[in-house]
């Protein structure tokens, strides 16, 4: 039943991967590649700055959806289970609870558990507006940055009102193309996790060559 599960919701997930969000991120990539084309053609000085800027970014959205990927994932699956069976298992156990007195230790188990889910969903809930504060921080340093020092090159003479004003233009459109990206990162995370548990089967499934060898097939 596990592995069909599996299956249904990896193809579904590999589809959808493939179809659908690798064909918006090839464009979000055209976007991004177009965008600081033109403007290292206006200015590479602080085109240098934008580029540099955005693997850190990515570098945040990355490690934070590895760490705590979303809220259906194994590990929330494994806790909620948890949640729900130790209670469940005293109460059907109650008269060997009893008898060896085990309702602090019971206590403690639950509460540990519960503590560590908690945690979790918060984690998974409250850590984007986080990951957005520190990005979109990022963002508005960068038009800070931006708006002084073009400003101070336009004064100079290094470059004209109507360039910096362009510039602005593609600055625009690469940082909301980045956030688009970042938004969705999370979601792509967790379909190329779940496809990967597709492929390990299907990987697996080629090496069965007995029905003993299919019991030890893990999930």
């Amino acid at each position: 039943v596990e592995a069909t599960k599996i299956l249904d919701t990896g193809v579904e997930n590999l589809m959808y991967l493939f179809v659908y969000n690798l064909t918006d991120t090839l464009q979000a990539l055209f976007r991004i590649g177009g965008s600081l084309y033109r403007m290292y053609l206006i200015c590479p000085e602080l085109a240098n700055v934008i580029l540099l800027t955005m693997p850190l970014r990515f570098g945040i959205a990355f490690f934070y959806y590895k760490k705590y990927p979303y809220l259906l994932s194994d590990k929330a699956f494994s806790l909620y289970s948890a949640v729900y069976n130790l209670p469940m298992q005293a109460i059907q156990n109650i008269l060997l609870v009893k008898c060896f007195s085990t309702e602090k230790k019971e206590h403690k188990e639950y509460v540990k558990v519960r503590t560590e889910l908690s945690e979790y969903e918060i984690n998974c809930n409250v850590m984007p507006w986080y990951v957005k504060l520190v990005t979109e921080s990022i963002t508005q340093g960068i038009n800070i940055y931006q708006t002084y020092r073009g400003g101070k090159m336009v004064f100079n003479g290094q470059m004209s009102p109507g360039d910096l004003s362009m510039f602005h233009m593609y600055t625009t459109t690469l940082t909301d193309t980045v956030s688009s990206m970042q938004a969705n990162f999370g979601d792509l995370y967790r379909m190329y996790s779940e496809s990967l548990k597709t492929l390990n089967l299907l990987e697996a499934s080629l090496k069965i060559k007995s029905k003993r060898q299919s019991q030890n097939l893990k999930k």
